[in-house]
């Protein structure tokens, strides 16, 4: 085999390896990125079952200042118009703690989808690293037959 040949053979390899390589890297980093996001989407998690609770404490604590007040005023908080104060404050605290749980369950969602397409990214790129092994095989094997063949015609 003419050292020409025999190179070409060896570059082909080579080119085949990094490629692999740069798959492999890729791959790892799609991993990575799965792993990061599965945290993001549990410290999300664990951020809002803190802070859920304290909203809504915060929001009871307010209408009951809210009705302090008025009762201090030495207005009933029983009827009328301070009654609706109070009860209009308590459907806003209600859509606000609402609002604050469907976000929630958005972001939860959000975090899956990113998750599901991380994981597939990673089988694209495990097929791709085994074509692209299986095409530098060939690619070798091919050269290395048509450089036996040509070396033995001569």
């Amino acid at each position: 085999m003419p050292i020409a040949d025999a190179l070409s053979l060896i570059g082909t390899g080579i080119e085949t390896a990094g490629q692999l390589l740069a798959l492999q890297n890729q791959r790892d980093l799609a991993k990575f990125h799965k792993n990061e996001v599965q945290n993001q989407a549990r410290a999300s998690a664990n951020i809002f079952n803190i802070q859920f609770p304290i909203l809504k404490q915060e929001q009871r604590a307010r209408r009951g200042i809210q009705a302090t007040q008025i009762a201090k005023g030495g207005v009933s908080v029983d009827q009328g118009s301070p009654l609706a104060v109070l009860s209009e404050q308590a459907r806003l605290d209600s859509l606000s703690a609402g609002l604050a749980q469907y976000q929630q369950n958005l972001d939860q969602v959000a975090f899956k989808n990113e998750i599901t397409q991380t994981k597939t990214a990673r089988k694209q790129l495990k097929t791709q690293m085994a074509f692209t092994l299986a095409s530098g095989v060939l690619r070798v094997a091919g050269g290395a037959a048509s450089a036996g063949a040509a070396g033995g015609s001569s």
